[in-house]
């Protein structure tokens, strides 16, 4: 770890600054975004992602994966899987209210 700030020390000032200022904004854009995460789970009690876009993250739960499927089928392009969509998550917030029947 050591090597690879030492690496980035021997850049050019500018450089070394928005290195350090990309970093700075994308911890507290990371926090934001799991915030909103919990609290959309504590209002709804529904299972809430956090996926990776372009030049963000996002927030998303299962209706988001419907409405995105149904455009996908209508382009003819391919659909995500609730395995998919998982797997692709950065975070995820627990399983809400669910309590086994017997």
């Amino acid at each position: 770890m050591k090597k690879f700030f030492k690496k980035f020390k021997e850049l050019k000032p500018v450089k070394w600054l928005v290195f350090q200022f990309n970093s700075i904004w994308n911890h507290f854009h990371w926090k934001k975004v799991i915030k909103e995460a919990n609290e959309l789970h504590q209002k709804t009690g529904k299972r809430y992602y956090v996926i990776p876009t372009v030049n963000k993250c996002i927030v998303v739960n299962n209706d988001w994966l419907k409405l995105y499927n149904k455009s996908q089928k209508k382009n003819k392009q391919p659909t995500l899987t609730h395995k998919q969509l998982t797997e692709m998550a950065y975070y995820d917030t627990g399983r809400g209210n669910l309590r086994r029947i017997v």
